[in-house]
């Protein structure tokens, strides 16, 4: 008896409740999901009617049955009933109902399919109908299978020479995800699924470093990086012009300027969001500009300071010990005006603290990339690496004869 002969075959069902909808019934996988369409009425085709299930999330199972019930009406109905699997196609059938059956038949739903033995690797099923002749009705759909044991998977990570392999501890553990070094000025973003050749400007899907990856089989993943330096916080010691993201301690905010205030927006992951402010300082009397890229603005505040404004303002600023800064825009005695906002969502005001208050809501500033120039992405940055050659240089030997000259050019000897 084989390991595959012992397992328990299960059956789900899906029945046809409108044109769009199906009832799903039946022992089902946890990562199931379906979805039903029909271009006439509810599971019936005519000719050029199209009635399709499509199946996901039913990866590593051991497909053993696919039907599907059908009836025609008194004197005709006929098709072409397909079934894929994991993209491919699995079963086709054409012609009448009769031909099918021995007869039409507009009372009773007879079952036809697929049986065999498939595992499933990337987990797709789609049962589809097309009508040739008026017409076929499904009532209902069956797949038989039975769930094969889970494994523990292994992730191959590929960084140029240096590959390692992750095996997760159990099965769906998932691996956690190691940093890489910089390479050649290309900075280390993450992980991808993609190995580029060349570089490329549209960002491919990212996973980042410690976080947890969870293989559906053995997989593999290659290291990508960019040539642009991401968004790191600014140090508090002599703070260089740049382009920038305010943050609020933890919570990272942006603004837009939008008739004549700015709102605060969360920051989402991308490095080039549009809400990045230039931000032009001056060492020598401590004097700031916040200019906003994108809007053509220099960002200030009113003259009652309660509400900033896209008019150009001078700010001031000042980095505590906490490496947090204090931007302000006037200062009476011991009293500094700062940035404040009402909630992440809506405006933000002018607010004032005693130096005394430890306020808590500062701004750290994050370092982003400039936005005029455009990133690349690549998963090997270690190609553009020159290796040093020797210079070639001459050295004299005098030997107890006549003079000979070797040149050496770091390979090979010429001898003369």
């Amino acid at each position: 008896m084989t390991f595959l002969s012992i397992l328990l075959s299960v059956m789900m069902t899906f029945t046809v409740n409108t044109k769009s909808s199906i009832i799903t019934s039946g022992t089902c996988p946890n990562t199931l999901s379906a979805q039903y369409a029909c271009t006439y009425q509810k599971g019936t085709v005519r000719a050029g009617d199209t009635a399709t299930l499509d199946l996901s999330g039913l990866q590593h199972i051991q497909l053993e049955q696919v039907r599907v019930y059908m009836r025609s009406n008194k004197s005709a109905g006929a098709g072409e009933l397909t079934i894929k699997a994991d993209n491919s196609q699995l079963y086709e059938l054409n012609g009448t109902y009769k031909d099918w059956f021995g007869a039409y038949n507009n009372s009773n739903y007879q079952p036809i399919g697929w049986t065999g033995s498939l595992q499933l690797l990337e987990g797709a099923l789609q049962i589809q109908l097309i009508g040739t002749t008026n017409s076929l009705y499904i009532e209902k759909y069956e797949v038989v299978y039975s769930q094969l044991p889970a494994e523990a998977h292994t992730v191959t990570l590929h960084a140029g020479e240096d590959i390692r392999i992750l095996t997760e501890t159990a099965p769906g553990s998932g691996v956690m995800l190691p940093e890489c070094e910089q390479r050649n000025e290309w900075f280390f973003l993450g992980w991808s699924d993609t190995d580029i050749q060349e570089p490329i400007i549209d960002k491919p899907t990212c996973y980042m470093s410690g976080t947890t990856y969870y293989p559906t089989q053995d997989e593999s993943l290659y290291a990508l990086w960019t040539d642009l330096e991401p968004p790191t916080s600014e140090p508090a010691i002599e703070p260089m012009s740049g382009y920038y993201l305010l943050a609020i301690r933890n919570s990272l905010l942006t603004g837009v300027a939008s008739n004549g205030l700015i709102e605060l927006l969360p920051f989402s992951n991308r490095y080039y969001d549009d809400q990045i402010y230039y931000l032009d300082f001056c060492s020598t009397d401590t004097t700031l500009t916040i200019h906003n890229y994108v809007y053509d603005k220099q960002v200030g505040h009113n003259e009652q300071l309660t509400l900033l404004t896209a008019d150009s303002s001078v700010w001031h600023y000042r980095f505590l010990p906490d490496s947090t800064c204090l931007i302000y825009a006037a200062r009476e005695e011991d009293r500094y005006w700062i940035l404040y906002p009402k909630s992440e969502s809506s405006q933000v005001w002018l607010n004032w603290y005693l130096l005394g208050d430890n306020p808590n809501h500062l701004w750290t500033l994050y370092r982003v990339p400039d936005p005029n120039v455009q990133a690349r992405y690549w998963s090997h940055p270690w190609h553009t690496a020159v290796e040093s050659v020797p210079a070639p240089h001459i050295d004299y030997t005098i030997p107890f004869g006549p003079y000979r000259l070797h040149i050496h050019d770091g390979q090979k000897t010429l001898q003369l």
